[in-house]
């Protein structure tokens, strides 16, 4: 059972009564309520919701339970199909939604009958074979939050007004009501966001830039999200130097004292002061979100405070003379784009040494790794096969022509073999154990330690088995008709030895 984030026929359900129940609905329908066993059918496939003590395919947590349609022509089902509603609220101004189930006014659990756990919303997405849609389960003890549904679409073909059945429909929201509504689900959705990058970053980090983010390795360059330090540090002490200053005349104020910094007062607070409180709004929120963040979450409250550095800037430079004044500005310009020349290395991939790289890690948890830039061990091509392993080549299996001629008019089994008549063993012994010379059915043996390249049209055939040891990433465009195995092209395996023999004696094995 999976949810996904749009409706269609494939989300109808028919509501039934419990297993080995009758339900008298000659008068119309009969209403679900609140603490009422039913049973959910669905409507294209005619399985049941069902769940039983199995463990979820995403999961394997004591407490969850796999949850799927289950049931074929003429089964009339079991109790593992049974679940109670539970109406946790319904809507105020329609009275009896509380009691008895009515379409988007009652919210409601289903808590299986035998295994006492809820339908519940993991939040997992499955993988490609499911649509990557999200997994339901069953769970116990699960908070309410992720195991309330409602019934968005009802259908009763015979039902009349005068049945007591009405017709339910989302009422209007006004303006503030939406936005409420959209800034709620803003923050649940990205509440839900949560995971292990390695790279992800707590907002107490960010200002001080305390790492960054990597992005990609090449050989000789890479690519590493950090900013330039000498921005993101000048910008902070400008908002810090602002609460300072601020706090400083509020003080001296209060003992009539009152700076007027030069005639700046009044502009620095007004312009540098509405940027502070920019820069807070987008900055502090992130200290109350649990979901996963990393550094680039901080960019529009560093705009904030790269717009307090200039005010700052402004201020400490209004009363130079011109000269001076622009000679601050040309220094700063001209600081800001040597950091920005010597760390574009890692931001647009230029290609640079590792001794480079190493002096450009001003702080110790800067982890880009410079392993990547020339002179580092990612930075080389790999090193060429030994001469060991320069069997490296198109496999050609070769035929016994006297066994052949021997055994030409023997009757060819070409049945794919029992599984007992495969073994698993090591490679070592699956290479070792057969010898060529004791048997006239068994072919060459190929013992290949680097990756190999079988041409796309061989076929190993049973009269000629072939034994292959294969490096990590080997991808075998091969069929084996004789031990029925097919791999399938782009299959990364780690190692694979195959040995196939149709006389048993020769120890031959298939090893994976």
């Amino acid at each position: 059972i999976t949810i996904y984030g749009h409706a269609d026929e494939n989300n109808i359900w028919v509501v039934e009564p419990a297993f080995n129940t009758t339900v008298d609905s000659s008068a119309g329908p009969v209403p679900v309520k609140t603490g009422e066993t039913v049973r959910l059918r669905h409507k294209l496939t005619g399985k049941f919701l069902h769940s039983h003590d199995k463990r979820p395919a995403m999961s394997s947590d004591d407490q969850k339970f796999e949850l799927s349609g289950y049931g074929f022509p003429g089964f009339a089902g079991d109790t593992n199909d049974d679940f109670k509603v539970e109406i946790l609220s319904g809507d105020k101004n329609e009275p009896g939604s509380d009691v008895r189930v009515q379409a988007i006014y009652s919210r409601f659990r289903l808590v299986h009958r035998n295994l006492q756990c809820a339908v519940y919303n993991s939040r997992k997405k499955l993988p490609k074979w499911a649509f990557e849609q999200t997994e339901v389960n069953c769970m116990r003890n699960c908070m309410p939050r992720m195991s309330t549904w409602h019934v968005e679409y009802s259908n009763y073909p015979n039902a009349t007004a005068e049945m007591g059945v009405q017709k339910a429909k989302y009422r209007p929201m006004s303006v503030w009501g939406k936005i409420w509504e959209y800034n709620k689900l803003m923050a649940e959705s990205n509440e839900s966001l949560t995971g292990d990058h390695p790279f992800a970053a707590r907002p107490q980090h960010w200002a001080w830039l305390r790492r960054g983010t990597a992005y990609w390795g090449g050989r000789g360059h890479f690519v590493y999200q950090l900013g330039n330090p000498l921005i993101w540090w000048a910008s902070l002490a400008a908002v810090a130097l602002f609460g300072l200053v601020r706090a400083v005349l509020f003080l001296m104020d209060k003992r009539q004292i009152s700076p007027s910094l030069g005639g700046q007062r009044r502009l620095y607070f007004s312009s540098a002061g509405f940027f502070v409180i920019a820069w807070a709004c987008h900055y502090v929120p992130f200290f109350l979100m649990g979901r996963e963040l990393f550094i680039h979450h901080y960019f529009p409250a560093l705009w904030m405070a790269i717009l307090v550095l200039a005010f700052t800037l402004d201020l400490f430079t209004a009363k130079m003379p011109a000269i001076v004044r622009v000679s601050v500005y040309v220094a700063v310009a001209a600081a800001v784009l040597h950091v920005f020349n010597t760390f574009s290395y890692i931001t647009y991939s230029r290609t640079w040494t590792k001794d480079a790289c190493q002096k450009t890690k001003w702080l110790k948890t800067w982890d880009f790794d410079c392993e990547h830039a020339i002179g580092g061990v990612r930075a080389t091509d790999p090193p060429p096969p030994s001469s060991a392993t320069e069997a490296a080549k198109p496999i050609d299996v070769v035929e016994d022509n006297d066994a052949a001629e021997e055994d030409d008019d023997a009757p060819v089994d070409d049945a794919v073999p029992e599984p007992e008549q495969v073994a698993l063993t090591s490679p070592s012994s699956a290479i070792g154990s057969v010898d060529a010379e004791e048997s006239s059915s068994v072919g060459n043996i190929a013992d290949i330690d680097s990756p190999v390249s079988i041409p796309a049209n061989a076929v190993i055939e049973k009269s000629n088995p072939v034994a292959v040891h294969v490096a990590p990433n080997f991808e075998p465009p091969v069929s084996m008709p004789a031990v029925g195995i097919n791999p399938e092209p782009k299959v990364n395996v780690s190692a694979v030895s195959v040995a196939y023999s149709d006389v048993e004696d020769t120890g031959a094995h298939a090893e994976l």
